[in-house]
């Protein structure tokens, strides 16, 4: 009876057909012994006689949305290829490398099983995404999977070589030198290790806008794998879980977001 009173005198006082209706339940609703019951903003409005109704109640709409409104989380997995399938070659010179390199960029993989965990973390991604490399598309075929995106924004850092003949090095001693000196500025006639970060930003810009759809697998590279990472932990994601830095290595990372049941 305390609401049908209180709506009646309030509508015998307003000649103008109500039109503050909204603003005047929720001054109502805002009382101490109001606040915080959604079935007594709707019995108010069930009383109502002659003030059109509105829509939305207004408690009714804030419990509602609290409901609504869940946590979504967003996945992206940045693994490496498996293990190239490569020539023996004893030791060769800076200039050499011109050619290993080239050979090293159209290898595919070895033909032996994929760890166990790289399956199991791949199995749970729905979006597959590869770099254009031989090595990293066979690397898709050994899981079982076929790619949704193939780009080579997600090839790896180029790597330098030199002009010289002397010393004569191990091929993997000559790709850890120059990949220092490539870190240091020296990149010769490839891309710079600026031009790379770049890179890596428009690939980690690539990968998210791919998250809506569900966790993605990408089938990359180390170098380029650790420059996407970093360009995701500067856009707010979180390293997960991580099994190193070899062939067939995975890291993990996650983010969360607002999302609504009613969308």
């Amino acid at each position: 009876m305390f609401f049908q009173s209180a709506l009646l005198v309030y509508e015998g006082s307003n000649k103008r057909r109500h039109r503050d209706y909204s603003s005047f339940l929720e001054r109502l609703l805002n009382r101490s012994y109001f606040a915080g019951s959604s079935r007594l903003c709707c019995v108010i409005q069930a009383q109502s006689l002659r003030i059109k109704r509105p829509k939305e109640c207004i408690l009714c709409t804030r419990e509602r949305a609290n409901k609504d409104i869940i946590t979504v989380d967003r996945e992206i997995i940045l693994m490496r290829h498996g293990q190239p399938n490569l020539d023996v070659v004893d030791k060769v010179s800076a200039l050499d490398m011109k050619r290993w390199i080239e050979q090293y960029d159209l290898s595919e993989i070895i033909n032996q099983p994929v760890p166990k965990a790289s399956v199991e973390l791949a199995v749970t991604a729905k979006v597959i995404v590869s770099s254009s490399a031989p090595r990293a598309l066979t690397s898709v075929r050994a899981l079982g999977l076929q790619p949704t995106l193939v780009d080579e924004v997600f090839c790896e850092a180029q790597l330098p070589y030199g002009r010289w003949t002397l010393p004569r090095l191990p091929p993997f001693t000559w790709v850890f030198i120059f990949r220092i000196l490539w870190l240091c500025g020296f990149s010769g006639k490839v891309e710079s290790a600026r031009q790379a970060k770049i890179r890596a930003n428009t690939a980690a810009q690539r990968l998210q806008s791919l998250t809506g759809e569900g966790a993605v697998l990408l089938l990359g590279h180390g170098i380029m794998n650790r420059m996407i990472a970093k360009q995701l932990e500067a856009a707010g994601w979180t390293r997960h879980k991580s099994n190193g830095n070899r062939y067939w290595s995975a890291t993990s990372y996650r983010t969360t977001r607002l999302g609504c049941t009613r969308f």
